[in-house]
């Protein structure tokens, strides 16, 4: 283990300037002509056009830095020192690399909690300014031997691509440099997994306050020494309950095996069928509500013509909006999502074409984000059947992979394994999380709930495209006490907490009130109208609703998804905004329309 360091300042009078992106810059310790300073000549590879060993090292490791950068705010430069050292190894095991912070603080200006140690580049965010300037505040060291010793690990050595297409026989290092970065920001615990005490002068870290012992109900700032020791290795009560983390995992996670059906619904929701699925890897999760729209069978217009393998589809205007339905066989599941996706689908159902075994669907296209899912072939035949107009629900009815009483699950394995216990997810979640001990890969654009673990330990973070916010979350940080109910109105312009939340304006100022929905002719089909409305981006709790009445003294009903209405376009208006456009019929000249919106309670 290497040692810890830390720092601790007395408080004083500052305040952070307003965040912007972190900006990275990089201290290479090699010797010349070793690791990054490697001049041995190489062929560019997968996207990578480094021409020497060195510069495709360098290269990738400011690509990892950057893809962190990307999602996280900060005044602060962070600092990465960085080196190969020959580690050794074997030819079944070795260490890829190992990282960590350079040092921790606490109680420095701008600390969120007092006597707590948060991570040097972390810190530095916090306070708003370099708190001991000179020094890195991140350390990486790739082991190199994994390149220059036959004997470990085969001697296959790094694959230096950038295109996630790395062979089965060699270590990727893009993801085992994404994944030790992740651990110098902070995702790690100081805790001394022996003997339960914290290494760091007493006292906990940031990460371990977010650490929970699911079998006694309590954090693990609640337990005594040798209480944390034997939770330590107590590994499916071990969980990580950051509150951002709670929410996110939600769409994040899904069941590893079936634990997904398709329900055949009535338009008054009674449920006339039950079809077990399987999720695919790639793309969000459901909403824990579930997703209710229309099926329409994929038309690409080559035969086989259900296969979703040709764009553009010829029936595209009856998919956006709605839930495809596609066959197995021909291209790559993730590529016909994708062109599912991009032709406007809310979700995709895919088919078994030879029997109605359920098999995980893998996929490597990072730009997916709707839910996906494998269904029988028999079920499938029989939803077809019932083509146009059928009517299903998706639903998660099995547990969530990788998780203990509605929260991530932490590795704790018994007996402690060095390095990897505690510091890591669990190694069952489903799909892969790049903060597991294993690295499966680097398919992670969005870096899974890895980012917005660190922002429960006290990053500030942007370009999320993973719901989180629930309203309880959002009122403590835009409003600032629970109190604040979601009937109440915090600014007093006559929308309420939850108004605001909804549909992404600001609680605590007058000036920004909720746009109303706008009503407009369809650009798209004409007989048609458009009905637009802004949402919160982030919203992880809340379910929208298109009601619709004759007239103003009949009382709303829902309009049908799918069939009374579909989604035609999302648009991405600010950091808390997002605009939807729905395209609705109507065969009456006189038709009231309202956007409703509904917290979401378990």
């Amino acid at each position: 283990m290497k040692p810890l360091f830390l720092h601790v300042l007395l408080p004083a009078l500052a305040l952070a300037s307003c965040a912007r992106a972190v900006t990275v810059s990089f201290v290479y310790t090699d010797s010349p002509n070793v690791g990054y300073r490697d001049t041995t000549p190489v062929s560019p590879v997968g996207g990578n056009t480094g021409t020497t060993l060195g510069e495709q090292r360098r290269i990738l490791l400011q690509h990892a830095a950057e893809t962190w950068a990307h999602f996280l705010e900060s005044d602060v430069e962070i600092v990465i020192q960085a080196d190969f050292s020959l580690l050794g190894g074997t030819s079944l095991s070795a260490t890829l690399a190992f990282a960590g912070p350079s040092t921790f603080y606490r109680d420095f200006p701008n600390a969120p909690e007092p006597q707590v140690f948060y991570a040097a580049a972390l810190a530095d965010s916090l306070a708003g300014f370099d708190l001991n300037p000179g020094d890195a505040d991140i350390l990486v060291t790739v082991n190199e031997s994994i390149d220059s010793d036959p004997n470990v690990l085969g001697g296959h050595g790094f694959y230096y691509g950038l295109d996630n297409e790395t062979p089965p026989n060699q270590a990727d290092l893009l993801s085992t440099l994404l994944h030790e970065i992740g651990h110098g920001l902070g995702f790690s615990s100081t805790v001394d997994e022996a003997d339960g005490s914290y290494l760091l002068d007493g006292r906990p870290d940031s990460f371990t306050l977010n650490i929970y012992d699911e079998a006694r109900g309590k954090a693990w700032t609640e337990l005594n020494d040798a209480e944390r020791a034997a939770s330590a290795t107590n590994g499916p009560e071990v969980t990580f309950r950051g509150p951002a983390t709670l929410q996110a995992m939600q769409r994040q996670l899904k069941p590893a095996s079936e634990g997904v059906t398709v329900n055949q619904i009535a338009e008054d929701g009674t449920v006339l069928g039950i079809y077990l699925a399987q999720s695919g890897n790639f793309g969000l999760g459901l909403p824990p509500w579930g997703l209710t729209g229309a099926l329409a069978l994929v038309n690409d217009g080559i035969a086989p013509t259900s296969d979703a393998c040709e764009t553009p589809f010829v029936n595209a205007a009856e998919i956006r909006g709605r839930i495809a339905l596609i066959d197995r066989g021909n291209c790559n599941f993730d590529d016909k999502v994708k062109n599912a996706q991009d032709a406007g689908a809310i979700a995709a159902v895919i088919v078994n074409s030879s029997g109605d075994n359920l098999v995980t669907m893998n996929g490597s296209n990072t730009s997916i984000t709707i839910p996906s899912f494998f269904i029988g072939q028999t079920d499938g035949a029989v939803l077809k059947a019932l083509l146009p107009g059928t009517r299903v629900q998706l639903s998660t009815t099995g547990t969530l992979s990788g998780t203990r009483e509605g929260a991530p699950r932490i590795h704790a394995p018994n007996p402690v394994a060095q390095g990897s216990s505690i510091s890591h997810w669990s190694l069952d979640a489903y799909p892969d999380l790049l903060m597991e001990p294993t690295i499966a890969d680097s398919r992670l654009p969005d870096l899974d709930l890895s980012v917005i673990a660190l922002r429960d330990i006290g990053w500030s973070v942007r370009n999320l495209n993973l719901p989180f916010y629930s309203y309880a979350l959002w009122a403590k940080e835009r409003i600032g006490t629970f109190e604040a109910g979601a009937s109440e109105d915090a600014d007093g312009d006559g929308a309420s907490n939850f108004f605001e939340y909804a549909f992404g304006s600001d609680p605590m100022l007058s000036t920004t009130f909720p746009l109303k929905p706008r009503i407009r002719p369809s650009l798209i089909n004409s007989g048609r109208y458009e009905v637009d409305y802004t949402k919160n981006k982030l919203s992880a709790d809340v379910i929208f609703r298109l009601q619709v009445t004759s007239d103003l003294k009949t009382p709303t009903i829902p309009a049908i998804d799918g069939i009374d209405f579909t989604l035609n376009d999302t648009t991405q208006v600010n950091d808390d905004q997002t605009e939807i456009r729905l395209n609705i019929s109507s065969d009456t000249d006189r038709a009231f329309f309202t956007i409703e919106a509904e917290l979401f309670t378990p």
